[in-house]
């Protein structure tokens, strides 16, 4: 309900930093690149992060709203992994590590399950149960890739709109787009990925994408493939 969506919410944020952060980024990724045009074609893993503890909350509003409700603001907008989200991810971390080695960037969202999950399948073994980032890959934090925003909410529920969403994700595939990378990851969240995918399907420019396969609540269940032809297909 919005009086839950209005309790539970988080204040507004700084505007458009992860436009801000965006452009830095690109600007770093070509300045260790001199020189280098955007791949001709890249392989694109969009991951999206394990079951945490605000989808278990989500799950139990089902059969006690109230109850369910108050569990969702305990676990709060930034909630980790639950623990079958853990599991899933021991169950899919040798396919992760598989296509490990061929990844030359590994891009996730700031938000504790995102950045757990990006740990969980791709980072390296640290010897005490958990892992650390791989070395020699560029391993960041993206405020752009991150679950709907505060705005994103309010505007898709007071007025049935997704415009805010929309433009974010269309400010994603231009960003990518120019990457000169030919093989890496984003970790997310399955609304903006969505969101991102359905731009893409309906024309967006995103030269050169060959293949982008979803990792979807632990496990490989969507292809994407482009054609110069047909876009980004599903």
């Amino acid at each position: 309900s919005r009086a839950v969506f209005a309790m539970c919410s988080p204040g507004r944020g700084s505007g458009k930093s992860w436009k801000k952060e965006l452009d830095a980024l690109l600007a770093e990724i070509l300045d260790a690149h001199p020189g280098a045009p955007p791949a001709s074609t890249k392989t694109i893993y969009f991951v999206r992060h394990a079951e945490s503890m605000s989808n278990v909350a989500r799950e139990s509003m089902k059969k006690n709203r109230i109850s369910g409700a108050l569990r969702l603001c305990a676990s709060g907008f930034d909630s980790p992994l639950s623990d079958l989200g853990r599991e899933q991810l021991r169950e899919v971390r040798a396919d992760a590590q598989r296509i490990e080695p061929e990844l030359q960037a590994i891009l996730h969202s700031p938000l504790k399950r995102a950045a757990q999950t990006s740990l969980a399948l791709f980072g390296d073994d640290d010897g005490r149960g958990g892992h650390t980032r791989t070395d020699g890959k560029v391993w960041r934090s993206v405020k752009a890739l991150k679950e709907m925003k505060f705005s994103e909410h309010a505007q898709a529920s007071l007025i049935h709109s997704k415009s805010i969403m929309r433009a974010r994700a269309m400010m994603l595939i231009e960003f990518l787009s120019k990457l000169p990378w030919t093989t890496f990851a984003l970790i997310g969240h399955s609304r903006f990925f969505s969101r991102a995918a359905e731009h893409c399907s309906a024309g967006a420019a995103l030269p050169g994408v060959h293949a982008a396969q979803v990792l979807r609540r632990a496990s490989f269940r969507q292809h994407f493939e482009r054609t110069a032809e047909d876009g980004l297909r599903r």
